[in-house]
This record gives C-alpha cells, structure tokens and sequence, in this order.
C-alpha cells in the first residue's frame, strides 16, 4: 500500500484517530444486531446479516484493548470491499482485502480527507502492534492508517494456535 496517495476516511475509536483507505472501502452504516460467534477470538464482535451476505465484524475497541463502548453509545460499521471486488486503482496501489465480508465496528466515521500531498511517517515506535501502516499529519492531527490485513492475519493466527485454543476452553 506504500505507493498509495488518495483519500482515507477517518474513524474514530474511543477518541483517537484511524484511517483507512477509501478504495478499501464498500460502504459504511448504522450498526446492525450482531450475532456473537461461541469460542471466537474476542476481537470478533459476530456476525451480521447485510442485504442477505453474512459479514464478519471485528471490533476495532478490542483489537486495540481499549474499554468497550457503552451499550448506549452510537457506532458505526464499515463493510471493506473483498479481493473480487477491488477497483484497479486498488490493485494498482498493491492493495488487498479478505476473500470474505469483513466488517469494521468502530465509534463514527467522521470525514474523507485526501492524503496526496500528505507525507506519510512511520508509526510510533511505542506502538505496541503491527496494524498501523502509516501516520499522516493533517492540518486537523495526527492519522493512523491501519492495515485490516495486518488484524485479519493477527486473529487468524492466534485461532489456529493450540495455546488460544487452551485459554478459549
């Protein structure tokens, strides 16, 4: 995604600041019933069901062990687009997605901003995980654009693993 320099929309998640890319992007939405999953990781909030496809959400709080959202707090969900889906731009840019639906459960999507002439940074060396791809420093702070790769990757890896499954049991 290095060579990428378009626009990303921002999240926001117990107040800070994530962006992801928009040609990543299929549409976001107000939250929708989620069906919890027994014995998945616990960054998967469920499932959901839009407009007849089962999507995955992954709860972008948990995925950053932040505290988990008030039951009456609003949210927002972020469907990504899936690797058949991807517009060449994407491709071109050396994006990819999940094969499957995934879903971004996030506080608000607050705004599109364009990035072209944005330098980005590398993430923080305090950062404490590898799914911050870049940091961009806009008029408005700091923007932390994610790799939902990067999360995808890290869920799948600790499910297959026997010392998840011993603490799952």
């Amino acid at each position: 995604m290095s060579d990428f320099a378009g626009q990303i929309a921002v999240m926001s998640v117990a107040e800070r600041h994530y962006g992801l890319p928009v040609l990543l992007i299929e549409e976001f939405f107000r939250s929708l019933p989620i069906t919890p999953v027994p014995g998945a990781d616990r960054r998967i909030a469920g499932l959901i069901n839009q407009r007849g496809v089962s999507a995955t959400v992954i709860d972008l709080r948990a995925v950053f062990d932040l505290p988990p959202r008030r039951v009456d707090a609003p949210s927002c969900m972020v469907l990504l687009e899936t690797q058949e889906r991807l517009m060449s731009e994407a491709v071109d840019a050396h994006m990819t997605a999940c094969e499957e639906p995934v879903v971004l459960l996030v506080d608000a999507v607050e705004r599109i901003v364009s990035i072209r002439d944005a330098i980005p940074h590398p993430p923080a060396a305090h950062t404490g995980h590898a799914f911050a791809v870049n940091v961009y420093d806009l008029p408005d702070g700091y923007i932390t654009v994610l790799s939902v790769m990067a999360i995808i990757t890290d869920i799948l890896s600790l499910s297959d693993s026997p010392s998840e499954a011993n603490r799952s049991a």
